[in-house]
């Protein structure tokens, strides 16, 4: 029996063990119910994140990344709440369980629980710790209690310990998904900017290969790398921005903001950098800019050096024939080969003068961009060292200029010498062949007088042989006789007078003329532009000299036509110039293909608001060079006007000097007239046209740009329309019409009154001079009779009667002689060739 009760009490026990067991796994699992699901969340949370994770790996572009970033955490927040809700609910718990083990029906004697142990149970719910279940008897209410509470308890801290780790996990994440999308902006730029890179390493290979076959890269491919290095500061400048905003979702004073703020500054460097590139090519395309205005003024140097050349082949002749007093053909060659020079060395002052000029308003307005010269010098100091360099070689050329002046004036000086010496010889014959004459005349007299005195006495001798009355004979002889030396006398002093005026008519015509070639030597650019007329009416000959010389060197000149057609010397070497530019130019041309970039992907964003600011409006490959066609640059206006124009609203004098233009139609850019275009319009025109458009009236950049490219109506001169010729005429005054010839010119009315006056002068003047030889070939001597007292002068043949005074006869010619060139071209030609009786007559081809 004894041992039959101790089982059943065994048997007993292990049930209630079994019982309290199994009460203790059901409040174990009762109170881990929020962490099982919170458990159960964080792995489909967790599931989602590795998805994403994979769909992070495969994407390409940044923003995607980071969409996918920001989903992710999303489930980073997820799993973070999962763990806050099971914080939350089994802080729950816990409190309810707490509070059930304070009743006091689970704190009483029959639990076996003492006062002072009810108080410790108190205290370790207070302070949420784990209650002691000695305290209470087995399986008792307060024990379940007691276990229940510590089970809350047990999975509240798990539940705590879980959600501050998560928490901290998130945290953590932050950072991390901050930093990847920092990185993932980085990166996206980055590989825009390192394809941008490949397009500038195309050029910059192609730059190199030109320049390592000795020539020079074309203007396009700088600009077509600024194009280029704008786009890289745009990506830099938007990466930039990107990268500060994204900056600020990273913790500062973390590893990653570190990170992150050096990428920020590496990225403001090389922004930097690209500022520095720009400045760069803009020296690059200023140097190609002065480069070829260098090479065109060396190349136009060259038609000089080869004239000094030429002048040394033949420097040992002598410029001038004494016996003639005309140059020689070595001469007019002499003088002609200057002259090719003085031109060309004013085309190279005149061109680089253009330059200083432009260079000049841009120092002076403050710019550093010049659309006139398609360059940017990037600062005023560079302008002004730019300035002061081209200015330099401008002061070179125009000594150069001076110099051949010089020396077409020392030319000239020499001829003029010469001349008067050849005219003092003439002078100087001629009055030793009057004093010649005077001496056969004084002979002839001599044996007249001794002959008459003959006759005389063998007249008396027969007188006095006759009857007839010898008184009134003798007296009748006598008075023939004083009758005859009366005129003999008067005879004799007409002849001297006549001798004698000869005589000082040729000194005054000496003087005059001596005093006239010294006033012409004083003027200095009128005897250089003399010489420079003279080479210019012997081209023929000094082409033929010129050729001639240097076929007997065995050198072939490099300049030719220099003195070719009649279009003369001037014209000549300005186009030989031109031939220089175009030249160069074509050299680039020719020798510079254009790249095709390895890039896919066109550019999208251009220039940025900050690159405006130093780019001309239009972009400079719209930019017109002032030496670029202009007719190329009036086509296109012409075209863009005809597209553009629409119906004018009001009169034409109501809308602006470009619009009234533009209104009258002169260049037929559309049909019909009275058509304008709007603001947009012309700021589109502007544009075009590569400047930058300020207003629309006749200061304004796109006004004077019309004109300067010869747009009709912009510009003086230009086509005027047949219906529109008699109201211009009516309007100026003027009542008559002419058509000219190019070369023909004008005179007023008064100078055409007083040119016909000196003409109607001239007419009795012009014989004076026509001595023809005929005394052992030196001038014949003019005769003159006296009529009533008035002297009429015979000279080659013409007569001119009412000369009252060969003196004054002199001095109105040498004043005659002073105010007409053609009235000096004829006495030089009639001094110099017919007086030297070498049948020359050139004098008869000058056109009065």
């Amino acid at each position: 029996m004894p041992s039959q009760c101790s089982e059943l009490a065994k048997g007993n026990d292990d049930k209630a063990q079994d019982s309290m067991d199994s009460f203790m796994e059901t409040a174990e699992k009762l109170y881990s119910l929020p962490l099982d699901k919170a458990a159960r969340k964080v792995e489909i949370f967790s599931g989602s994140i590795e998805l994403l994770d994979k769909k992070l790996g495969n994407a390409t572009y940044y923003k995607t990344k980071n969409n996918i970033i920001d989903k992710q955490t999303q489930n980073e927040k997820k799993i973070l709440n999962a763990n806050k809700t099971a914080k939350t609910e089994s802080k729950k718990s816990l409190n309810s369980a707490g509070r059930e083990l304070r009743k006091n029906k689970n704190l009483n004697s029959d639990d076996g629980i003492s006062k002072k142990e009810r108080n410790l149970v108190k205290k370790a719910i207070r302070n949420n710790k784990e209650v002691n279940l000695s305290y209470f008897k087995a399986n008792s209410a307060g024990y379940k209690a007691a276990v229940k509470y510590n089970e809350a308890l047990k999975a509240s801290k798990k539940a705590t310990n879980d959600a501050a780790s998560a928490q901290q996990d998130y945290n953590a994440w932050l950072v991390e998904a901050s930093k990847l999308k920092f990185d993932n902006i980085a990166d996206h730029y980055d590989k825009k900017v390192k394809m941008i890179g490949y397009d500038m390493s195309a050029i910059d290979d192609r730059i190199s290969e030109i320049e390592a076959a000795g020539r020079k890269a074309q203007k396009s491919y700088y600009e077509d790398q600024k194009k280029i290095n704008n786009d890289t500061l745009s990506q830099y400048k938007a990466e930039k921005a990107a990268l500060e905003e994204s900056i600020k979702h990273i913790k500062k004073g973390t590893d990653e903001w570190y990170d992150a703020y050096d990428q920020i500054q590496q990225v403001s460097s090389s922004i930097s950098e690209c500022t520095k590139k720009t400045y760069e090519l803009n020296d690059a395309i200023s140097q190609l800019h002065f480069d070829m205005l260098d090479d065109i003024v060396d190349g136009t140097e060259r038609i000089i050096t080869e004239q000094e050349f030429l002048q040394g082949l033949f420097a040992h002749e002598k410029n001038t024939d004494k016996d003639t007093g005309t140059f020689t053909d070595a001469g007019l060659a002499k003088l002609g080969s200057l002259s090719a020079g003085y031109y060309a060395s004013g085309e190279n002052a005149r061109r680089l003068a253009e330059e200083v000029a432009e260079l000049q308003r841009m120092l002076d307005a403050g710019e550093t961009y010049s659309s006139v010269l398609g360059i940017d010098l990037n600062s005023r100091d560079n302008v002004e060292k730019k300035l002061n360099e081209v200015r330099a070689k401008e002061q070179e050329w125009v000594k150069e200029r001076y110099d051949n002046a010089t020396a077409i004036h020392d030319m000239m000086e020499e001829l003029y010498r010469t001349e008067l010496d050849y005219l003092k010889e003439l002078v100087d014959a001629k009055k030793e062949a009057l004093d010649a004459e005077k001496d056969l005349h004084d002979y002839q007299r001599t044996i007249s007088e001794k002959t008459e005195s003959i006759a005389t006495i063998q007249k008396q001798i027969a007188a006095y042989s006759g009857d007839t009355s010898e008184e009134g004979r003798a007296k009748l002889q006598r008075l023939q006789k004083d009758l005859d030396d009366k005129k003999d006398d008067l005879k004799e002093t007409e002849y001297d007078r006549l001798i004698s005026d000869q005589k000082e008519m040729l000194d005054d015509l000496y003087d005059e003329y001596n005093k006239k070639l010294e006033e012409e030597i004083e003027q200095f650019m009128v005897l250089v532009q003399k010489g420079l007329d003279t080479a210019n009416d012997n081209m023929s000959g000094i082409r033929d000299f010129l050729e001639k010389v240097s076929e007997k060197n065995g050198y072939a000149m490099g300049t030719n036509g220099l003195f070719d057609g009649s279009n003369g010397i001037e014209k000549n070497v300005g186009n030989a110039a031109s031939q220089v530019e175009k030249n160069e130019e074509r050299k680039q041309e020719s020798t510079n293909p254009e790249i095709t970039l390895p890039t896919a992907e066109p550019f999208k964003n251009g220039f940025t608001e900050a690159d405006s600011k130093t780019t001309p409006l239009g972009g400079p490959e719209t930019t017109l060079h002032e030496k670029a066609s202009a007719s190329d640059a009036r086509e296109k206006a012409k075209k863009y006007i005809g597209s553009h124009a629409t119906k004018a609203k009001k009169k034409k004098k109501e809308y602006s000097d470009v619009s009234q233009r533009i209104y009258e139609n002169k260049a037929k850019a559309y049909n019909g007239t009275g058509k304008v275009l709007s603001t947009e319009s012309m700021k589109g025109l502007a544009k075009l046209l590569g400047i930058k458009y300020d207003n629309y009236s006749k200061n304004g950049n796109l006004y004077k740009t019309l004109k300067k490219i010869k747009f009709p109506g912009f510009r003086k001169g230009g086509v005027v329309s047949v219906d529109d010729i008699e109201k211009q005429v009516r309007s100026n005054g003027d009542d008559g019409l002419v058509s000219v010839k190019n070369g023909e010119g004008f005179l007023t009315k008064a100078q055409t009154d007083d040119f016909r006056k000196f003409i109607g002068i001239m007419e009795d003047y012009k014989p004076a001079m026509q001595l023809p030889s005929q005394l052992s070939g030196l001038p014949a001597t003019p005769t003159m009779r006296n009529l009533n007292n008035v002297v009429n002068v015979q000279m080659g043949g013409i007569t001119m009667n009412g000369v009252n005074d060969p003196k004054e006869f002199s001095k109105q010619l040498t004043n005659a002689i002073k105010n007409n060139q053609k009235v000096q071209k004829s006495i030089h030609s009639i001094e110099t060739q017919r007086i030297g009786g070498d049948g020359i007559l050139s004098v008869n081809k000058i056109k009065h």
